[in-house]
């Protein structure tokens, strides 16, 4: 199946690109919603009276103030915000020169890679702070206390890091999508690559052809011959 008989085929992927990177979206506000919720609701409870959270933590590497053993790393998050910023632009104009895009495969290709380049490197980062941090098993954060505030204060950082996990994963999912937009575009360049070099035959064959048909003129200019070949033998005959 050819790629460019089917280009809708690959304006849908990038269609679906944009639609996972408006998920994202709505489940990083979630999440830092929600922060902000565990924050507010940290600071007013006076668990503990000597510390006081900073909502500006999410954004910095520093250990958790509440376990100081463990390095949490939120700068990652910047830079995850500046590819959802740069995708969702960029795939908007992207699509909107979606058919001239699709006829200069180079471009094209280049295109697809930047953007994998940036989801990629979003996705491998975004395993720091958990691997590094409280880790990625929301199911272990016990939510049963006695106490009401401890509880709600664990019901809202299981869902911060449900909202995180679902968010890391669709982040792979657009890594996956860029992969297949990436191949559809390299099949397309190969095409391009194909129809020019069959342009380029079929315009040095009528060219042949034209030339065999037009008259030479001898030096002179007052007789003309046309070359042909015998039949019945390799020399050429002159009449």
């Amino acid at each position: 199946m050819k790629a460019s008989k089917h280009p809708l085929y690959f304006l849908f992927v990038k269609l679906a690109q944009i639609l996972v990177c408006l998920i994202v979206i709505i489940l990083e506000a979630t999440s830092y919603i929600t922060w902000s919720n565990y924050v507010d609701e940290f600071n007013s409870s006076k668990l503990y009276p000597r510390i006081h959270i900073d909502k500006s933590l999410y954004f910095k590497k520093q250990p958790l103030p509440t376990h100081p053993s463990i390095t949490y790393n939120g700068q990652v998050k910047i830079w995850y915000y500046v590819v959802i910023v740069i995708t969702l632009l960029g795939t908007i104009a992207y699509v909107s020169k979606y058919r001239w895009l699709w006829d200069h495969a180079l471009r094209l290709i280049l295109m697809e890679l930047f953007f994998f380049a940036l989801w990629f490197s979003a996705g491998v980062a975004n395993f720091d702070p958990w691997y590094s941090g409280p880790g990625l098993r929301c199911d272990l954060i016990n939510t049963d206390f006695t106490n009401p505030q401890v509880t709600k204060l664990a019901e809202l950082a299981q869902l911060q890091c449900s909202t995180d996990v679902a968010s890391l994963s669709f982040g792979w999912i657009n890594v996956g999508l860029y992969v297949i937009s990436l191949l559809i575009a390299r099949k397309r360049s190969s095409e391009l690559d194909w129809a020019n070099v069959r342009t380029y035959n079929n315009s040095q064959d009528s060219e042949e052809i034209t030339n065999s048909r037009n008259p030479v003129r001898s030096s002179g200019g007052s007789r003309v011959f046309n070359l042909r070949y015998n039949s019945g033998s390799n020399r050429p005959v002159f009449f």
